[in-house]
């Protein structure tokens, strides 16, 4: 019985941890009964019909393809996920069986035993919090080659003890001080070359970006000045106005036509007011390509420096999946109204992007982020679903609803806090 009960915590523990690998949440289907029963055989036939304990091994196998079923993943995510798996279990299973050195003399071994995967399934629930198994594991599918190499270096010590203690049932005291302090040195060196590479790439992705859009910023700079210079003749034109005009009417009119190409000579114009040559630079070449395709822009952009937790060059990435959405949501419409918002405050960054729509339905505004759908045709739908998953990383969401004007709108939402 008590062995019965120690296979279905190891069986609980095993299936917090690698859920908790693919999902922030747990959630428990039918896949994970058939797991438990089919892990339950594996472990009974081992240790009641005599064969060997390394039939315990098989069981790994069936992680393996409980991770294909369930999550539908992709076989390289379900082996970083499994090698993962391994390496967590092989250092908790350490950690959580010190205790029992102390106290195996005065209490039973089965409820020691009972006693761990208890504290193990303990230890995986704490762990997980916050979608912190989540986070490693998106961050391992990045891992250039010398972290793959230290990290396959960790999994072949763990496989090795894994192995030894399935035959033997017994591990010195040093293997497992030996390593304990070999896998914390390891984790060290994949935290430190992986904390390296993201802030090396981030460098080169913001000098790159300064380069391409300093220009774009100069040359509405440029164009800005250039039309200020023309201030004082367009205020002796306005004034000059009711010398050609014939009536009241006719004077109106043609105020209201000349100051109307005016706004629209310097549209752009408040872009300026921003304080990130590298968003300003991107959004009024972007503007100009929608503006090439019929649209009808309107913008409010009040920012500083865009100094937060989503490096600038993501921010643009993320813009440049909006506006790309946008333009061809309302590229076969008759309305092309296009509108960005961008509020940058002490200690958040509001962005939106809002496009002239028709209406959808809630259960379709789920769709829009699902790989493959898409609603102009085939061979689409990916942007937003890539744009789900990179603010994942930083723990955003995209927020998607209709905003009531005279026009029907469809608001893209994305609202980043420190």
């Amino acid at each position: 019985m008590l062995t019965c009960i120690n296979a279905v915590l190891e069986m609980i523990a095993t299936l917090i941890c690698v859920n908790h690998l693919f999902c922030k949440r747990y959630h428990f289907q039918v896949y994970d009964a058939v797991f438990i029963l089919s892990e339950l055989i594996i472990v009974e036939s081992a240790n009641y019909l005599g064969l060997s304990k390394g039939m315990a091994l098989f069981g790994y196998i069936g992680i393996y393809i409980y991770e294909l079923v369930k999550f539908r993943c992709s076989m390289r995510v379900a082996n970083v996920n499994l090698v993962l798996f391994i390496t967590f279990g092989v250092v908790m299973q350490v950690v959580c069986s010190i205790p029992a050195f102390v106290l195996e003399k005065y209490v039973d071994i089965d409820v020691l035993v009972i006693s761990i995967n208890a504290l193990l399934i303990l230890s995986f629930w704490g762990i997980s919090r916050n979608g912190r198994l989540l986070k490693i594991s998106r961050a391992a599918m990045n891992f250039n080659m010398l972290t793959n190499i230290a990290t396959g270096i960790t999994f072949c010590g763990a496989f090795y003890l894994l192995v030894a203690y399935k035959l033997t049932d017994f591990m010195r005291v040093t293997d497992y001080i030996i390593f304990g302090m070999w896998t914390i040195l390891i984790g060290v060196l994949i935290i430190k070359l992986q904390q390296e590479r993201s802030e090396k790439l981030a460098r080169e992705k913001e000098i790159e970006l300064r380069n391409t859009y300093d220009d774009v910023y100069k040359q509405l700079l440029d164009t800005i000045r250039k039309k200020q210079h023309d201030f004082n003749n367009h205020i002796n034109a306005v004034y000059s106005l009711h010398i050609v005009a014939e009536d009241y009417d006719q004077l109106v009119s043609m105020q209201k036509e000349y100051c109307g190409e005016l706004l629209r000579d310097n549209r752009y114009s408040r872009l300026l007011s921003g304080g990130s040559p590298i968003i300003i630079g991107f959004l009024y070449s972007k503007f100009m390509e929608a503006e090439s395709k019929g649209c009808c822009i309107g913008y409010e952009v009040k920012i500083d420096e865009m100094k937060c937790r989503i490096p600038q060059y993501k921010i643009v990435e993320i813009l440049g999946i909006l506006l790309d959405n946008a333009i061809e949501a309302v590229a076969e419409r008759e309305s092309k109204g296009i509108f960005v918002k961008i509020c940058e405050s002490a200690d958040s960054i509001y962005i939106a992007v809002k496009n002239d729509s028709e209406v959808f339905s809630r259960q379709e505004f789920g769709l829009f982020t699902q790989p493959g759908y898409s609603t102009k045709g085939t061979g689409r739908g990916t942007g937003l679903a890539n744009l789900v998953e990179r603010l994942k990383e930083y723990d955003c969401e995209l927020n998607i609803y209709f905003e009531k004007t005279e026009t029907p709108r469809i608001v893209f939402m994305i609202h980043i806090t420190e």
